[in-house]
């Protein structure tokens, strides 16, 4: 990263608390313990991953980008500009875990199968209920078939009183708490919040419950089947926030590249932008799943979606191996 190994060092190991007194700022550094330390770092690795990430995807977008410029034969070419505005036209190709089911099922497995929901529930929208929808309005005789709507169980993770919201509250609210006591007073909110939770949009199960807390965390009813969460690990894993002495560590760079791609996040972050003190925008994982999630489903649904279905055959990684039970699940 070309920054100073000291800076560096104390960015990971310490935190600056800055207090006012009649006019006076005192400055204090205070030492993390080992657990905060690992979030510092983890929250420095996921940052930087994701900044990489997104400049090799900005990167290959740019190289594939056309413009086709549509014009009429005998048209003079600022009328026919007018009538046919340049187009941009798009081939995108969306590929992303299928639904996950492990013996322990983290934070991350949770947001992989939010994402598989919210999928779902824009498959059912596009293909099923708008091809019924033009066949009742076609006036073609058609036998309605019910569905699986999972709009509940996108509302029980994303609602505006869904577990993300809470998630985010509880971790900042208990920041000063030690990580598995917030993750423990995570379950108990789930479990106060969502125990008499109902599915109110799906034919099979309408009315039951789809949120269950038992000894080892708790039970989601998902599309794909019932998935057991532990909320061990949801703390740190939505904590990806990058501390103040951190931002401040980064700013020293000496690297042209890393610059460059840090430069929205340093901005947000400098004092210009802050008024002078540490930022106060909180942006947790949880928080950018929700609106990453939401803006791409805006994406496509302006676009003509087609599918290609895969098939996980069985749970062994072999290419010769075929469970017929998984096969006809998924």
């Amino acid at each position: 990263m070309e920054v100073p190994p000291e800076a560096l060092e104390r960015a990971l190991t310490r935190k600056i608390l800055r207090t006012i007194e009649r006019g006076t700022e005192t400055v204090i550094p205070v030492p993390l313990d080992a657990q905060q330390c690992r979030s510092a770092r983890d929250a420095l690795a996921k940052n930087l991953y994701h900044y990489v990430f997104y400049f090799i995807v900005g990167a290959v977008n740019s190289a594939l980008d056309r413009h086709q410029q549509q014009t009429q034969p005998h048209a003079p070419g600022a009328a026919a500009q007018a009538m046919h505005p340049p187009r941009t036209l798009m081939l995108g190709v969306l590929d992303i875990y299928g639904f996950e089911v492990f013996e322990s099922n983290r934070f991350e497995q949770f947001c992989i199968n939010y994402v598989n929901e919210k999928l779902q529930q824009i498959f059912i929208d596009l293909t099923l209920k708008k091809e019924q929808a033009e066949y009742k309005k076609e006036n073609i005789q058609w036998e309605t078939i019910p569905f699986f709507d999972n709009k509940s169980v996108v509302d029980l993770i994303e609602g505006e009183r869904g577990m993300f919201s809470y998630l985010d509250d509880l971790c900042a609210t208990m920041a000063k708490e030690e990580e598995d006591v917030v993750d423990q007073k995570i379950l108990e909110k789930f479990d106060v919040m969502y125990s008499s939770y109902t599915d109110t949009h799906n034919y099979k199960h309408q009315n039951e419950k789809i949120f269950f807390k038992n000894d080892k965390g708790f039970v989601i009813k998902h599309y794909a089947g019932d998935v057991q969460y532990t909320t061990e690990g949801f703390t740190s894993a939505n904590k990806d926030l990058l501390s103040h002495d951190l931002l401040q560590m980064l700013a020293q760079c000496e690297n042209a590249f890393l610059l460059e791609m840090l430069e929205p996040l340093l901005a947000a972050a400098s004092p210009t932008a802050t008024g002078g003190g540490p930022p106060t925008r909180v942006t947790t994982a949880g928080y950018k799943i929700k609106h990453q999630t939401g803006d791409l489903i805006r994406t496509l649904r302006r676009c003509q979606p087609h599918y290609i279905r895969t098939i996980k055959p069985n749970d062994l990684k072999s290419r010769s191996c075929f469970w017929r039970s998984a096969c006809c699940t998924r």
